[in-house]
């Protein structure tokens, strides 16, 4: 008795060998079509990715360089405690009369004495100072 070689009486090995051998012809024809449209498809290619590409590289550049600049207001108080070393001179311009919290005691020259409890208080580049009691 001949059995085909394909068929030989086994339904799932002949299902198998006819799937390996179509898919091995549609691989084939695939690579060749490929290969026959290539020259065609890469310009194409090139002239839409390079513009993407670019524009992105781009993109990237200028939010390197960029900064955001915002002011916030804030209408709150805010418990901030801090050192600030400076090692230069400050001038510091007042707005409104800054009472000092101290007793100030003047010593007059020349053997002139002194005036004592005089209280003082400062606006801009002056400081004036009013006394209670004498001088001695």
């Amino acid at each position: 008795m001949n059995k085909p070689w394909v068929w030989d009486g086994k339904p799932w090995q002949a299902f198998k060998t006819f799937a390996t051998i179509f898919s091995f012809i549609v691989n084939l024809v695939l690579v060749i079509v490929l290969l026959l449209i290539a020259p065609q498809i890469i310009p194409t290619v090139d002239n839409v990715a390079e513009p993407l590409v670019g524009g992105l590289n781009q993109s990237f550049v200028d939010m390197g360089e960029a900064s955001i600049i915002q002011t916030i207001e804030v209408d709150d108080t805010l418990p901030i405690s801090f050192t600030l070393p400076l090692s230069q001179a400050t001038v510091v311009v007042l707005r409104e009369p800054v009472p000092l919290g101290v007793n100030a005691t003047f010593n007059l020259p020349g053997g002139g004495g002194s005036i004592k409890n005089c209280a003082c208080a400062c606006a801009g580049c002056a400081c004036a100072c009013a006394c209670a009691g004498g001088g001695r």
